[in-house]
C-alpha cells in the first residue's frame, strides 16, 4: 500500500498510496479539516517502513495474476461439469457430487464411525456443557432437514454404496453464538479410501484478499452479509446421502447408535470442496 511519496511537517506524516494520500499523527490533539486521518503510536524517529510491515503481519502480497492463468485446463472441464449438473428444486439449489471415482468401490466403514463416535462421546463427557450443546445441535440438524434418521426398513431396502463420515466438536470460546461447532470430517482415510478424493474440485473461487481490502477501501461506503447456514441450503441427490450417514445417540451410550443421513452439502473446515462455492 505504502509505495509513494512520504512527506513531514512536525507531528503529521502524509504518504501517498494507490488510494490517496493518508495522514498520520503522533499526538492526541484534535485537528479539525483533516481528511482520512488515522491516529497512530510510533517511535522516534518515525519508521513507516516499520510500521507498513507490522500492519501487513501474516498477508503476503503477491503480483495479480489473471483468472485465465492460474485455471487449469483439468479445472475448467471439472467446473463446466459442475455447473452443468445444477439443478432448482422449488426454491433450492441441487447439485449432485461430481464424482470422478466410481462411489461403487467405496467401503462401509460403519466399524470405524462407531470408534470415532465413541472418541468423541468421550471428550463430551468430560464437559457436560459442551455435550448439551452437541446434541442441540444435532437435533437442530434434523429439525431444520439438513440431515434424517434412517429407519431400519430403509437401511435394509437400500442396494447402492454406503459410506460413512465421522464427526467431532470445534470449541471457539470467542464466538459467543456457537462456542461449539460440530464439524463431519469426510477426509479421514479407511482401508486408503478417502472420500474427499473421490470427486472434482473445480477452481478455487475464493477471492483474494489483498484485492477485498482494496475493494473495500474504493468508495465512502461498505456493506457486509451473512447467509445463515449457506452451505446447509444446498441439497444433494438420494444416492449421495447414504454415502454421508452418520452415527449419533444423543449421548446415550448404553444403546446401539442410530443411522442418520446428510441431505445436504458437507462443509468441514480441515479440508474445503472449492467447487461447492
Amino acid at each position: 500500500m505504502h509505495t509513494g511519496e512520504t512527506v513531514q511537517s512536525g507531528q503529521l506524516v502524509a504518504g501517498k498510496t494507490p488510494l490517496g494520500w493518508v495522514v498520520f499523527r503522533g499526538s492526541s490533539t484534535k485537528m479539525d479539516g483533516v481528511n482520512k486521518v488515522f491516529q497512530v503510536s510510533y517511535a522516534t524517529p518515525i519508521s513507516l517502513s516499520a510500521f507498513w510491515k507490522t500492519e501487513a503481519m501474516g498477508v503476503e502480497v503477491k503480483p495479480c495474476i489473471c483468472d485465465a492463468d492460474k485455471i487449469s485446463q483439468v479445472e475448467r472441464e471439472e467446473s463446466e461439469v459442475i455447473k452443468n449438473s445444477c439443478q432448482k428444486v422449488g426454491k433450492q439449489w441441487l447439485i449432485p457430487y461430481p464424482w470422478k471415482k466410481n462411489p461403487n468401490q467405496l467401503p462401509d466403514n460403519k466399524a470405524i464411525a462407531e470408534k470415532r463416535l465413541e472418541a468423541t462421546e468421550r471428550r463430551l463427557q468430560k464437559n457436560p456443557e459442551h455435550a448439551v450443546a452437541y446434541n442441540k445441535q444435532m437435533e437442530e440438524m434434523c429439525q431444520m432437514k439438513f440431515a434424517r434418521k434412517l429407519s431400519e426398513e430403509e437401511m435394509k431396502s437400500y442396494r447402492g454404496p454406503v459410506h460413512y463420515i465421522s464427526h467431532h466438536g470445534v470449541v471457539r470460546p470467542e464466538n459467543k453464538s456457537t462456542p461449539l461447532r460440530i464439524v463431519f470430517n469426510s477426509s479421514s482415510s479407511y482401508k486408503g479410501h478417502v472420500l474427499n478424493e473421490y470427486w472434482m474440485k473445480g477452481f478455487d473461487l475464493l477471492n483474494d484478499l489483498f484485492g477485498v481490502l482494496l475493494r473495500f477501501r474504493e468508495k465512502k461506503c461498505a456493506l457486509t452479509g451473512d447467509l445463515l447456514k449457506m452451505y446447509h441450503r444446498i441439497l444433494i441427490p438420494k444416492s449421495d446421502q447414504h454415502l454421508h450417514r452418520y452415527l449419533w445417540r444423543n449421548m446415550q451410550t448404553e444403546k446401539s447408535p442410530d443411522v442418520y443421513i446428510k441431505t445436504v452439502l458437507n462443509l468441514e473446515t480441515s479440508q474445503h470442496q472449492q467447487w461447492h462455492k
